[in-house]
C-alpha cells in the first residue's frame, strides 16, 4: 500500500479507497497476514482488535516455522527471582 495514500488517515478510509482499485483485497492482505477485513477491525478503525487479531496469526504463523526442541516439550520452570534492590535515595 503507498504510504502517501495512507498518511494519517483511518484504516476504514484508506481501506475502502484500495478496496474499490484492488478486487481481490481480502486476498491481497491475507499475504500480509490480515485474513479477515472485518473480524480485523479495519472497517470500524478499532485498532486494540487490530493487534489482537493480529499478532494471534503471526504467533501461529512463527510456531509453523519453529524448530521444536526436546527442551520446548518441558515447558518453562518457575524461576525464584532472590535479587532484592536495595533502596537509594539520590540526594
Amino acid at each position: 500500500m503507498n504510504k502517501r495514500e495512507i498518511k494519517a488517515n483511518a484504516p476504514s478510509k484508506y481501506m475502502a479507497k484500495f478496496q474499490a482499485i484492488n478486487h481481490e483485497l481480502e486476498t491481497t492482505m491475507k499475504t500480509h497476514l490480515i485474513e479477515n477485513l472485518d473480524t480485523f477491525g479495519i472497517w470500524n478503525d478499532d485498532y486494540e482488535q487490530f493487534l489482537s487479531e493480529r499478532g494471534k496469526v503471526v504467533s501461529r504463523e512463527i510456531s509453523k516455522r519453529i524448530i521444536k526442541q526436546e527442551i520446548d516439550k518441558k515447558g518453562q520452570s518457575n524461576l525464584v527471582d532472590d535479587f532484592e534492590e536495595e533502596l537509594t535515595t539520590i540526594e
